[in-house]
């Protein structure tokens, strides 16, 4: 059987090493999605696999309506369903192998949490948003005036930790990311 040399055999292992590292970033890191946005992007339709994993931006209070959740404080789910698609697209995303995670909060606008005094509405908000779009992770994307308010930090934890709950007791684990500045 033939040897490799030393250095054939670094080099095959940095190979290995470099393209683990790409698979695990693949696995973990999906580009930011401003659904709101004009015009809008084709996530739904990624051009490259590395394209695939999409976070979608970003679910803050409805103004008027602090516990009811909204696309950027422009569409409730209702209305982004009917024009921004955003529940056909994803499940278009999903046929081609891609994954979406919904962000919440965002440096614009107010944060769900931050909005909503009512802990139990809250959870239902979060909770909305995960069962409309058959979430199996989301990103709480805290900047701003949500990093100060810890009122809203304790109530946030405890929506969340229920939403977590109930998606373990149906076995379907939800994931969640935090992103900080």
């Amino acid at each position: 059987e033939r040897q490799l040399c030393i250095e054939a055999q670094v080099m095959d292992l940095s190979d290995d090493i470099g393209y683990s590292v790409h698979d695990f970033e693949d696995a973990i890191v999906g580009g930011y999605v401003d659904v709101t946005a004009v015009p809008s992007y084709s996530f739904e339709t990624p051009a490259d696999p590395a394209l695939q994993d999409v976070v979608l931006s970003f679910i803050v209070a409805s103004p008027g309506d602090p516990c009811t959740p909204s696309w950027g404080g422009y569409y409730k789910l209702d209305q982004a369903s009917n024009e921004l698609e955003i529940a056909r697209r994803i499940s278009q995303l999903r046929l081609t192998g891609g994954q979406a995670r919904v962000s919440f909060g965002g440096q614009a606008n107010t944060e769900l949490a931050s909005a909503c005094a009512d802990t139990a509405a809250l959870t239902t908000a979060y909770q909305q948003v995960v069962e409309r779009y058959e979430l199996t992770s989301l990103d709480l994307d805290l900047e701003g005036a949500a990093l100060d308010d810890a009122a809203g930090m304790t109530r946030r934890a405890t929506a969340i930790k229920a939403v977590q709950d109930k998606a373990a007791a149906a076995d379907a684990p939800l994931a969640v990311w935090l992103t900080l500045p």
